[in-house]
């Protein structure tokens, strides 16, 4: 407790205890990586040219991950606390009204599925993370965090390994795997870590060559303005020699090098086509803005027809809510960020941590901006953002206590009823 207090992750974490410290939910949690990989396939000629699990298998474990879910929900009170307590009580909501979008929507058991799946996998998430922090507390949660993206890391590339054969293994396949790494990245820059857990997820990350992964990070670097005096100098110097870097070589070969590798320009024209489905996403949101068409099949429904089947998404959580739910959708996925915003910047974080949470939420609200992610389906980076912005949640909750208690020790009025045997945060 004392460590963390003291901006230090430091209790260890094996490879055993990664596995089976989760319990119930956690290995549930775990499998669902390695299943994925189990059951990929390659489409048949004629079908849609994506790769995707089994439905089949995916509908039965499903029904296994909502009920470890809703047991642990239903038997464990601070489980309910740290939902009621947290942000996450408007991500519930959302996600409700996902549920209950089915009603009008354009295809009512997809959407039905895509809602319930949704929430399965929070509250499962949420009793592996309890189970995680009453075994281990604040330390030890935080480094089996980033042992999962490891972990996420590694099956991803066995999976992309299956599908196409050894003959197309090399760095690419790791690469692709910065949905899973980008999101951990200022966790990974900022603690104290073994470099074989450091290295992988900040190499993908910034040679992933994506525009969400260096918009991230350029935007998260602003969390470290919120942390120790040694980061702020961190931050101050990095923006000086980034506007001398600017200066020197020009914004647009900074740009054309970085964000907008690999295309003709630099500019909106020159992105992946998400300007073309942003703007596509919004003026059909707008022809029925009060209740959209329903939670992911609305989204899928008005996209795919008008773009073609191989676009199925808004890449944007924000449209996609909009699309499935209208107007109250996305509201209720603003507030929810909001609160989470707010949450991650919390003095009652040591700074250190406060910083990396910080530069997480930064991250994870680039990639619901312009990646599939939260507002839309369990898909792309939506995993790794509820699994982090759980972590800050029953974070926060242990360092507001943690802040009451040391405020208690320290009113001398109760001074004489101090119980030594409680760590005194630091």
């Amino acid at each position: 407790m004392n460590a963390v207090a003291e901006n230090r992750v430091s209790t260890k974490i094996g490879l055993l205890d990664f596995f089976f410290i989760g319990g119930l939910p956690g290995g549930v949690f775990l499998f669902r990586n390695l299943l994925y990989v189990l059951v990929l396939r390659q489409r048949e000629a004629g079908e849609m040219a994506t790769v995707d699990a089994s439905a089949g298998v995916q509908a039965v474990f499903l029904v296994v991950v909502l009920l470890v879910g809703v047991y642990y929900f239903i038997h464990h009170e601070l489980i309910r606390y740290f939902i009621g307590n947290s942000a996450f009580k408007w991500f519930f909501l959302f996600y409700g009204l996902g549920l209950i979008s089915a009603i009008w929507s354009v295809d009512p058991i997809l959407t039905l599925y895509r809602a319930t799946e949704a929430i399965a996998y929070a509250l499962l998430i949420f009793a592996a993370v309890y189970t995680i922090y009453c075994k281990v507390g604040a330390e030890g949660l935080l480094r089996w965090l980033l042992w999962y993206s490891i972990y996420a890391i590694v099956l991803g590339a066995l999976g992309r390994i299956k599908l196409l054969g050894f003959g197309a293994f090399g760095l690419g396949t790791f690469l692709e795997q910065q949905m899973t790494s980008t999101p951990f990245f200022f966790m990974a820059l900022l603690f104290p870590l073994s470099l074989w857990i450091r290295v992988p997820i900040l190499t993908i990350s910034i040679l992933s060559f994506s525009n969400t992964a260096y918009l991230g990070i350029l935007l998260g670097t602003f969390a470290l303005k919120e942390g120790s005096k040694y980061l702020k100098a961190i931050f101050f110097f990095g923006g000086i020699s980034l506007l001398v870097i600017l200066l020197y070589f020009g914004a647009g070969d900074v740009l054309k090098n970085t964000v907008f590798y690999g295309k003709k320009g630099v500019g909106l024209e020159y992105t992946s086509g998400r300007d073309k489905i942003a703007a596509l996403s919004w003026e059909e949101s707008m022809k029925q803005p009060l209740i959209g068409y329903g939670f992911v099949a609305g989204e899928i429904s008005v996209i795919s027809e008008t773009r073609g089947s191989g676009v199925i998404g808004a890449h944007n959580g924000f449209l996609s809510a909009l699309l499935g739910m209208g107007i109250p959708g996305a509201l209720l996925l603003a507030v929810f960020l909001v609160k989470i915003w707010f949450t991650s910047k919390s003095e009652v974080f040591p700074p250190l941590i406060r910083s990396a949470l910080y530069g997480s939420f930064l991250m994870i609200l680039v990639h619901t901006m312009g990646n599939p992610g939260i507002g839309s389906r369990v898909y792309g980076a939506w995993i790794p953002s509820v699994l982090i912005f759980t972590v800050i949640s029953v974070l926060y909750s242990h360092f507001k206590q943690l802040t009451l208690y040391a405020n208690y020790l320290d009113n001398p009025e109760f001074s004489g009823l101090q119980d030594t045997t409680v760590p005194r945060a630091r």
